[in-house]
């Protein structure tokens, strides 16, 4: 060939850059059979486009080609391989399918126990019966019958009270604190229980170690339909006063029962009963900021004039604390301008005014509405 033809050849062969060459030749080599690097007659210029056509194949890919072919060959032989896992021989051993046959005999022998369950009371009640009839003398009888009424679990229901009332259970009897069996069952809010005292004449008006009835009990524990019973009860004397001097008007406002204020009023309640205070149920209702059984005290006839063992008013307690709607219900529920400007002017013990307790405590709305109404 003339040397023409020789640069031509060069030029249209392609020049590998030094670092391309680096790359492919161990590649090539790494990926070509020994037949093709070990013959002698091929050209320099075949074994260049040989190794160019050549697919690569990185180390890399080959490693993770090869391990996860292992890995699914693993996989394939622990599935078909009989060898089971210890766990797996643990499951299926003849011991434990004896164990689950067991526990489902037992399941099943169980359900019809509880489907044929007696009731809690029908046991109590024949138990009861057994333990009674059992016991021959009969002042022994009473005093058993007695001490069970005591008993919380009892109390609940009417047909076991019923029953040892007529085997000589005392229902008036009184336990350590004074109280009887009305004060446990209306304490604990039992309805039917309290219902079944007093179809069978329990005193609704004893006092136990704290001068508390049965209905203080039922409204101090917030059992306001057993207190409900209590109060439409006609035996039932709504004007007690306890220790505290506290009747059950002053316990229903104290605890905010609005519901149980209008009914004790419905049926006579008194509304200026005095504590040992001397406090009555609208003091209370403005110790607590009770708006709305404020309003339902004075419209009931409360007097807003009393006095307390300080010789204070419900209107020194309300400039006291800075209760300017209080304020003005307490003076506009007198209706004679001069009787409001002489409540406006009466002092305590300390011979300090409402509008004195105003300025004092910096209630300036209240002093404000006080002096407006001394202007008049």
């Amino acid at each position: 060939a003339s040397p023409q033809l020789k640069k031509t050849k060069l030029a249209t062969t392609p020049k590998a850059s030094p670092k391309s060459k680096a790359k492919i030749t161990p590649k090539a080599k790494f990926t070509l059979p020994k037949e093709d690097t070990t013959t002698s007659g091929a050209s320099p210029q075949l074994k260049k486009t040989k190794l160019a056509t050549s697919p690569k194949v990185s180390p890399k890919s080959k490693t993770k080609s090869t391990s996860k072919a292992k890995f699914a060959l693993s996989k394939e032989d622990t599935t078909t391989s009989p060898k089971a896992s210890p766990k797996s021989k643990a499951k299926i051993t003849p011991k434990t399918s004896l164990k689950l046959k067991k526990a489902k005999a037992k399941k099943v022998k169980r359900a019809p126990k509880v489907a044929s369950a007696v009731p809690f009371y029908e046991k109590s009640k024949t138990k009861l019966i057994e333990e009674i009839e059992a016991i021959t003398d009969e002042t022994a009888r009473k005093q058993f019958c007695t001490k069970k009424l005591f008993n919380k679990e009892v109390l609940k229901y009417p047909e076991i009270i019923k029953l040892l009332v007529a085997k000589g259970g005392n229902i008036r009897a009184i336990n350590s604190k004074q109280k009887t069996p009305l004060h446990i069952a209306a304490g604990y809010g039992y309805e039917k229980g309290v219902e079944a005292l007093i179809a069978h004449k329990a005193d609704l008006n004893k006092k136990d170690s704290d001068g508390n009835t049965p209905l203080h009990v039922a409204i101090k524990k917030a059992r306001c339909s057993v207190a409900k019973i209590l109060i439409d009860s006609i035996e039932v004397k709504l004007n007690h006063r306890n220790k505290l001097g506290r009747t059950a008007l002053h316990v229903a406002v104290l605890y905010d029962f609005d519901e149980l204020v209008n009914a004790l009023f419905k049926k006579g309640a008194k509304v200026d009963i005095p504590d040992n205070n001397k406090s009555t149920a609208l003091f209370e209702a403005l110790k607590n900021y009770q708006g709305q059984l404020r309003k339902v005290l004075i419209q009931h006839g409360a007097k807003v004039d009393f006095k307390d063992k300080n010789t204070r008013t419900p209107l020194h307690l309300a400039c006291q604390r800075g209760h300017i709607d209080a304020v003005k219900d307490l003076v506009e529920a007198i209706q004679e301008k001069q009787k409001r400007k002489n409540y406006i002017a009466m002092q305590d013990i300390g011979k300090q005014s409402a509008l004195d307790l105003a300025k004092k405590w910096n209630r300036q709305d209240v002093v404000t509405y006080l002096e407006a109404e001394l202007a008049k």
